[in-house]
């Protein structure tokens, strides 16, 4: 899982100095999910099926949590965004440095928010990788033995 922000401030020259303010914020919240099976099992066994089936489960947990929690992220996006202190006028000079702080501030809080949530998907995860998961997958094929103890190609 992937989060951006990008930002976009408003510039505006004022009697000390000038303000910066975060006028609009866009972040991106992405999931790039991949499965590897290992080369013990050839393409098309019992093995290698169900393998494959069993990391599907994952990739869907995945997806599910995506779509649930892209709605939440947007929330919390616009209440820290909300919450960002305001700054001072500053030199023309400090502009850069402020939006960068500013942004910097956005992803600080975002990225403690995006850590708790992780947790959720990871308790998911382990929901999937229970002993009843691993029997009823061993339980599938008669060759797990001979694949697991042959060498990787």
């Amino acid at each position: 899982i992937e989060t951006s922000y990008n930002a976009e401030f408003e510039v505006s020259p004022f009697q000390t100095g000038y303000c910066v303010v975060l006028h609009e914020i866009r972040a991106k919240f992405i999931a790039k999910p991949q499965i590897h099976v290992a080369s013990n099992f050839e393409e098309g066994s019992c093995e290698y099926s169900e393998v494959l089936f069993h990391e599907q489960k994952h990739i869907e947990a995945l997806r599910l949590f995506h779509r649930k929690q892209t709605k939440n992220l947007r929330a919390k996006l616009r209440e820290v965004s909300k919450a960002i202190p305001a700054v001072k006028p500053v030199p023309q000079e400090e502009v850069k440095r402020i939006q960068k702080k500013l942004l910097q501030y956005v992803q600080v809080e975002m990225n403690g928010y995006f850590q708790e949530i992780l947790k959720e998907l990871q308790q998911t995860q382990q929901k999937i990788d229970s002993p009843e998961e691993y029997q009823r997958v061993a339980k599938k094929c008669r060759k797990w033995e001979q694949k697991l103890s042959k060498q990787p190609d």
